[in-house]
């Protein structure tokens, strides 16, 4: 009966190759969010209005935390972002499990031809 052959290296390559896409493209999308975070644009504080001088900009941010326009822009790249980091995280992990793997079963091959069974 014939032996099979080793299954390391294919799936090690296969692993290799998708986590290094998945860094990759990672890593182009992190440089586009990033630089949307660093380019939002964050409004100014308004002055209170007349007759409401205890409404500054401590006691503004408190009061309106929820319809705060600098979260709202600054939400959706953010969460991408984040997203996108641990994609990259992943992509590395896979590249990393996919090379021990491809090595170790190069090895193995390379030790089974030496000793002359397979």
């Amino acid at each position: 009966m014939p032996k099979r052959p080793n299954p390391l290296p294919w799936i090690g390559l296969a692993l290799l190759v998708l986590g290094a896409g998945n860094w990759a493209t990672a890593g182009l999308k992190l440089a586009r969010y990033r630089a949307e975070l660093q380019g939002a644009a964050v409004p100014s504080p308004l002055a209170p209005p007349a007759g409401f001088s205890y409404l500054d900009e401590t006691n503004n941010r408190r009061l309106l935390a929820w319809l705060d326009r600098r979260a709202a822009v600054r939400s959706r790249p953010a969460a991408k972002a984040t997203f996108y980091r641990t994609v990259a995280a992943g992509g590395r992990l896979l590249v990393l499990t996919g090379s021990v793997l491809l090595l170790s079963g190069l090895v193995r091959e390379r030790s089974a031809r030496r000793t002359g069974r397979r």
